[in-house]
């Protein structure tokens, strides 16, 4: 398995250090919002090197922003293509990526940007190879490559040949494989492109490997290495080790294998995602070796570093060699726990990726009935206006007939101008039923645009109170059982009952969660109640003091549209004071003056800089999304060290 991530690895680390960030000619207009985002989307593709997937999408986000509000093409085209990246590469969100990358592709041939778009095409190809659809992937890369050699740009090609060939790979045809990875062989050779070279030569390496073809094997991983330490790549030089070691394993050669393996190690300046990946390779590689308590060590900082950054597909394939590391140990109790987690780890990223799917699908079925909405109301408006036109016209033609009939019959003047006067009345309700179309054309844009911001929140709370529910009847009933049966040996056998305590704190725990994740007395008794056990219960730990107030609550707001979401910022709010600002005291207040609600979290804390967008982590995001949904206001002001203040504004609406 680790061969895979490895393979993926490699491709990944050659998309980072070719993106777009060098590429001449990406900012069309020198002005200064303009280099702004240039920057932001610079330090975008930086952050994703790092694993900061959160903190890039935002800064491509701002740029996108930045672009539209300057109607800077090219920049807004930029700044979709790396947003449709994060959502291949990190969330697995193919259609929507595929959708931007798409749009991205159009602007960039619209705004005479050949090589922008060769790229996006280049890029385009990893999301359609992840849906299975290898025909558009090569057809991609083809009009990807023609676009480069156009533009006498053909030592680039080397990168897309190289990617044709790992489609041809996927397909089962290793003659085209090998042909089109000779090919930017060449090409890379001729230009000297050292770090394709390199992950060419592992890839054949990889090839040898699995034909048997030891001493090729070990050529064509040397080669790399080589080429590694002439460029001074410590990412080059880890993964050609890797290789080395793999390819000694794989023959039975055990002290050579670990020697390559502990000089990958020894390689610094590694980012900690590939750090980790060493970690996993080296305790797999020991643990086929049945060096049992060494492969623990190693798996154990694979794991450890794998949560840290939140890198769930690593966490499973380190949690599965864990697991058999237990079985084989008889560490039975500890195989059981990790079984559990990797269950329930599993579990997470399937229930996630069924829910974007259905989010996704549900969005594109609004999405559709909204447009054929759009397009039924424009075609209505068109009809409107046109016959504006024509009863204008017409208005015309009766005046000067009338003017002309007049100067003959003056008896039936009068007649003349009552009718005219009558069809200025007709074009004035004409005109007032245009503009009603045209605001309803507006209100439906408008919901269309808050459409995926209410699907996401709704699909969050349900699949927080299905967990809750799961959690409290599942795993709550076996505890009770648990427990009983605790008991009844405790007594039969006089016993310790010591288990049965354990059992109930287990229990108190599970419904502390679960009470966390879709809290009851919301429901039952409101949101006051509700967030004074929220506070209550940050009390009882001690390690912060909370105090609530409210005032003039006139309105109701057990109702679930304005209530969960409050509770969830504050939730959220209360959250970060107790992570982050390493505070004592915090005093939250709730005001209510006629249709305005107004909430604040105050705490005594280290404080931090509002205008840093790299603190703007998951949390505030949450935060921003569910205050967006309410419309309201969000402010923060926070001093170095003396604490911070963050308010929300809301405008209530009585009639919901």
């Amino acid at each position: 398995m680790h061969k895979i991530v490895l393979a993926l690895n490699i491709l990944i680390l050659w998309i980072s250090l070719n993106g777009q960030t060098d590429i001449p000619g990406t900012v069309s207009t020198f002005t200064k919002d303009s280099i702004q985002a240039d920057f932001l989307l610079q330090d975008a593709y930086r952050l994703l090197d790092s694993m900061r997937v959160d903190s890039a999408m935002n800064f491509f986000e701002t740029a996108l922003q930045l672009a539209n509000e300057h109607q800077n093409n090219v920049l807004e085209a930029r700044a979709l293509n790396g947003i449709g990246y994060v959502h291949s590469i990190y969330l697995s969100r193919f259609d929507t990526a595929q959708v931007h990358m798409r749009k991205a592709y159009q602007l960039f041939v619209e705004e005479e940007q050949p090589i922008l778009a060769a790229r996006c095409l280049f890029d385009l190809c990893d999301v359609l190879r992840s849906v299975g659809q290898h025909k558009e992937a090569t057809e991609v890369l083809i009009e990807s490559a023609r676009i480069n050699e156009a533009e006498g740009l053909d030592s680039i090609n080397a990168g897309v040949y190289y990617k044709m060939a790992g489609v041809f790979a996927e397909l089962g045809n290793p003659e085209q494989h090998d042909r089109y990875l000779d090919t930017a062989m060449r090409i890379a050779t001729k230009y000297q492109d050292l770090l394709l070279l390199a992950i060419c030569n592992m890839s054949l390496g990889l090839n040898a490997e699995k034909r048997g073809q030891l001493d090729s094997a070990r050529y064509f991983s040397q080669l790399a290495l080589e080429i590694g330490l002439q460029r001074k790549d410590p990412i080059t030089i880890g993964y050609a080790y890797e290789n080395l070691g793999s390819v000694e394993a794989t023959f039975g050669n055990f002290v050579l294998a670990k020697e390559y393996y502990q000089k990958m190690l020894q390689v610094q300046n590694i980012p900690p995602f590939d750090r980790a990946q060493f970690s996993f390779f080296y305790g797999d590689f020991l643990l086929q070796y049945n060096r049992f308590n060494e492969a623990k060590e190693y798996l154990g900082q694979a794991l450890e570093s794998a949560k840290n950054m939140e890198a769930k597909p690593l966490q499973t394939l380190v949690m599965k060699q864990l697991l058999q590391l237990y079985e084989k140990l008889g560490e039975y109790e500890n195989a059981y726990r990790m079984s559990n987690q990797y269950q329930h780890l599993k579990d997470e990223i399937r229930s996630m990726k069924l829910r974007i799917e259905v989010e996704e699908l549900n969005l594109k079925y609004e999405t559709e009935k909204k447009e054929k909405a759009i397009l039924a109301l424009q075609a209505q408006n068109a009809e409107q206006q046109f016959f504006l036109l024509q009863s204008s016209a017409k208005a015309r033609q009766r005046f000067w007939w009338a003017l002309t009939t007049t100067l003959c019959l003056l008896i039936l003047g009068g007649g003349f101008y009552l009718f005219f006067r009558n069809s200025q009345q007709q074009q004035k309700l004409v005109e007032k039923e245009a503009n009603l179309q045209e605001q309803r054309l507006h209100q439906l844009q408008q919901e269309q645009k808050n459409l995926s911001l209410r699907a996401m929140l709704k699909g969050e709370e349900q699949e927080r109170s299905r967990v809750a529910r799961e959690l409290h009847d599942g795993i709550g009933i076996i505890l009770s059982a648990l427990k009983m049966k605790l008991e009844k040996i405790a007594k039969a056998s006089k016993g310790d009952a010591s288990p049965s305590k354990l059992v109930d704190k287990a229990s108190a725990e599970l419904r502390r969660i679960a009470q966390n994740m879709m809290p009851e007395t919301l429901a039952k008794f409101g949101l006051i109640t509700a967030i004074e056990d929220l506070c209550d219960e940050i009390n009882f730990s001690k390690n912060l003091k909370v105090t609530f107030e409210h005032y003039n609550l006139a309105l109701p707001l057990t109702e679930k549209n304005v209530a969960l979401q409050v509770y969830r910022i504050i939730q959220e709010l209360l959250n970060n004071v107790i992570r982050h600002a390493e505070a004592t005291e915090a005093f939250v207040q709730i005001i209510q003056s006629d249709r305005l609600l107004l909430l604040s979290v105050e705490d005594n804390g280290r404080g931090f800089d509002p205008s840093d967008q790299l603190q703007s982590g998951h949390g505030l995001k949450n935060i921003n999304t569910r205050i967006n949904y309410l419309n309201g206001k969000l402010s923060i002001d926070s001093v170095q060290n003396q604490g911070t203040t963050t308010s929300v504004e809301i405008q209530l609406n009585l009639q919901t």
